[in-house]
């Protein structure tokens, strides 16, 4: 089963999450969506949390995956609106070839 959980965000962050999806699949497992809201957001955290264990290894082999680990390990503390433009910057940091962007 496939699905894209960031087609409702509707915005470049669900762009760029769906990007990364696509480039680090580990990162992003898929199983069937659940059916209700309280589910969906336990899903999300659940497979926010699961990529933990492949960004630590990124981690290890490249240092510029520190700041998208430590992001992801903030799912159970900060509010997923907050979390996921925050992942989203943290990709295209990742991809670019300068550990800053632009505002």
């Amino acid at each position: 089963y496939r699905s894209n959980p960031y087609d409702s965000l509707g915005s470049e962050a669900g762009i760029r999450l769906e990007e990364m999806r696509m480039k680090y699949p580990a990162l992003f497992p898929t199983t069937p969506p659940p059916t209700n809201s309280d589910a969906l957001q336990n899903q999300s955290q659940a497979l926010l949390l699961s990529a933990l264990g492949e960004a630590a290894r990124a981690t290890s082999a490249d240092g510029s995956f520190n700041a998208l680990m430590t992001t992801l390990s903030e799912a159970t503390r900060v509010p997923e609106g907050l979390l996921v433009p925050s992942l989203s910057r943290q990709c295209q940091v990742v991809e670019s070839n300068t550990p800053y962007l632009a505002q």
